[in-house]
């Protein structure tokens, strides 16, 4: 059994911010995406205990320790030990059976990166695509379509921005400024009947 003052990395592998307070203590911790912490083996202790902290340690949070995973969470699957990079390949290069597994089996952190990595990898095994849609609802080939059209949309307000930022290409002289006149009307102004008494 490990003690209490022993060190555990945790990673927050959820793509918002996770934490958690622990009132016996007075900590409060907050990670942002993808942020790793050094904390003790007590702390993650009284977490586990705490209301929904066995949760945010098996879903989200990525313990990296077997000790302290053995002791705190059981058996965990093997997808819970998975890092971005083991997700990345197998979606590129998994099986088909692998990957299904990953779907099935992974914790809800690893669930948010694979949705992710499917958009900005631009997935391009159609039956992964589809399977991912099945088993979470999430159509990838839609959020490919979004976020390419919200990157083009960038780049034009990006150029456009450039463009006024460079200031004029030639130089602005006498003989080519030309004052608008005072623009005049067209028709005459109506006059109000009650501004002029009829005398009789």
């Amino acid at each position: 059994m490990l003690d209490d003052s022993f060190i555990v990395e945790v990673t927050n592998r959820s793509d918002c911010n996770s934490g958690y307070i622990l009132e016996d203590g007075n900590v409060h911790r907050s990670f942002t995406p993808g942020e790793m912490k050094k904390i003790t083996m007590g702390e993650l202790r009284a977490l586990s205990y705490s209301p929904g902290g066995d949760a945010l340690l098996r879903e989200f949070l990525q313990i990296k320790n077997a000790e302290a995973i053995e002791e705190l969470l059981g058996e965990v699957e093997p997808e819970y030990n998975y890092t971005p990079d083991d997700v990345k390949r197998v979606m590129l290069n998994g099986t088909m059976d692998e990957f299904l597994d990953m779907l099935d089996f992974a914790p809800d952190g690893v669930r948010e990166m694979i949705k992710d990595f499917a958009v900005k990898l631009e997935l391009n095994d159609v039956r992964k695509r589809e399977a991912i849609y099945k088993k979470y609802g999430f159509n990838v080939d839609n959020a490919i379509k979004n976020n390419r059209l919200e990157k083009e949309a960038l780049e034009k307000e990006s150029k456009g921005q450039k463009e006024t930022q460079t200031g004029r290409r030639v130089p602005i002289n006498e003989q080519q400024v030309q004052v608008a006149a005072s623009p005049s009307r067209r028709t005459a102004p109506a006059v109000p009947s009650d501004k002029y008494k009829v005398v009789g």
